[in-house]
């Protein structure tokens, strides 16, 4: 089974103002505050940790994270390995996150290795004529902290669809020629 997900937090920087060491102690400092996923068989995934959860409750859905994790054959993120697996580390033994890992499909380091630069997925996604954002998610730490959930879900969930439609199409194109992927 293919995962496609996206972890939504607490908070937001910007990554181009700290070096790989500081950014790294930055991200694991971030809350989850929302894991969404898609799979290969079009099963959605909505996991919010709400500000009031229970630590019951709150074990109970990392259970269910790890579990859908493990399951996979591959697991797909934008921007996993610098952050995603990073987030997931706070709540993880390494040794999992680790398993995890070694299943990655990171569109935006293919990209990265393939082409030499980076890009936005909501820029990949106009490019291509698939979905884009819903939000910008500088917003995503304040609709949270707004209460309202559904909205979060919904744009986290969007981003996972969003990287299924890249990640499945062989042959992006970008602003400056395609790349295989």
């Amino acid at each position: 089974m293919k995962v496609f997900a996206d972890i939504e937090t607490t908070g937001h920087f910007d990554p181009k103002e700290a070096d790989d060491n500081k950014k790294h102690r930055m991200i694991r400092q971030l809350t989850m505050t929302c894991f969404c996923a898609v799979t290969d068989s079009n099963a959605e995934y909505r996991i919010c940790f709400e500000k009031d959860i229970s630590e019951r409750d709150k074990e109970e859905k990392l259970d269910q994270i790890a579990r859908l994790l493990d399951d996979a054959d591959e697991i797909h993120f934008f921007n996993g390995t610098s952050f995603d697996l990073i987030v997931l580390s706070r709540y993880y033994d390494i040794t999992k996150v680790a398993q995890w890992s070694r299943k990655l499909k990171d569109l935006l380091l293919t990209i990265k290795k393939k082409k030499g630069f980076y890009i936005s997925l909501d820029t990949l996604c106009r490019l291509n004529g698939f979905k884009t954002k819903t939000m910008q998610a500088s917003d995503a730490p304040l609709i949270w902290e707004s209460g309202d959930y559904n909205k979060l879900l919904d744009y986290c969930l969007n981003d996972c669809i969003m990287l299924k439609s890249c990640s499945e199409k062989k042959c992006l194109q970008l602003k400056y020629g395609t790349v295989t992927i």
